[in-house]
């Protein structure tokens, strides 16, 4: 029984470190080593962006200019019209975004 599961632990530990390697032949290393982080300034950037749906909307509208297809703007869009209670446009950007998500 101790055998069996020292077997496992080892392919267990083997399979790991091969998905490690294959994720970082891949290009993906990165994210490994996290060497990018969000600062704190970053951090509260987002964050004031988060609470003025106002602010945000313009930003999200602006990128759908450039990238009709980006499902995930058109998510946050959605949520931005139902915070600024424009439950019409909300309706139709999230119709939008579940469109597009489905495509892929």
């Amino acid at each position: 029984m101790l055998k069996f599961c020292m077997t496992q632990q080892v392919l267990l530990f083997f399979s790991l470190f091969l998905a490690l390697v294959g994720y970082a032949l891949l290009g993906h290393g990165k994210f490994l080593w996290l060497q990018h982080h969000v600062s704190s300034e970053e951090s509260r950037a987002f964050v004031r962006l988060m609470e003025n749906p106002q602010q945000l909307k313009v930003l999200l509208e602006k990128k759908i200019q450039l990238y009709p297809r980006d499902a995930m703007a058109w998510r946050l869009l959605a949520g931005c019209y139902h915070q600024l209670g424009d439950e019409v446009s909300a309706q139709y950007a999230a119709n939008k975004a579940q469109q597009l998500a489905s495509a892929l």
